[in-house]
């Protein structure tokens, strides 16, 4: 079971991906708004916190 909420899934997955890429970054549009959601969802920041961010 995933701490990402059902409705970031898709958005999680695809920065997850470009972390183990190495290619993402903390200035991804996706990133930021995620990590803007994370702070009332403690699972989602958990999880954004898991990621390689450069």
């Amino acid at each position: 079971m995933s701490d990402v909420p059902a409705q970031y899934q898709r958005d999680f997955d695809y920065l997850k991906s470009k972390s183990n890429n190495g290619s993402l970054t903390a200035n991804d549009h996706i990133y930021k708004t995620l990590k803007a959601k994370s702070y009332n969802l403690p699972g989602l920041a958990r999880a954004l916190d898991s990621l390689n961010v450069r």
